[in-house]
């Protein structure tokens, strides 16, 4: 379902539309890409790692997203929310 926000964002240019529908999306590793894709990086950090639904895989998903963005406040935040996130993993 990401992949069809994809698509309605490349052919339509319309982000705003798209980020409207991401909150119907019911996997959060799905609702993470299609933020991603819409580029609002903190919302996808939110949901990497919040809600009891936070998975490691998603947190890395956002960390590997932000590598060559500029830097900006939302980079940062999601930065830290998804390296504190999967802090605990990599201490194992």
């Amino acid at each position: 379902m990401s992949e069809a926000l994809a698509v309605y964002v490349r052919e339509h240019e319309d982000v705003r539309g798209a980020r409207a529908l991401v909150p119907f999306l019911v996997n959060p590793g799905s609702r993470v890409a299609a933020l991603l894709q819409c580029g609002d990086v903190r919302a996808a950090a939110d949901v990497a790692t919040g809600h009891g639904e936070g998975a490691p895989a998603h947190a890395q998903a956002v960390l590997n997203a932000l590598r060559g963005l500029p830097p900006s406040k939302n980079v940062q935040y999601a930065s830290t929310v998804c390296e504190a996130f999967l802090s605990p993993y990599l201490e194992h």
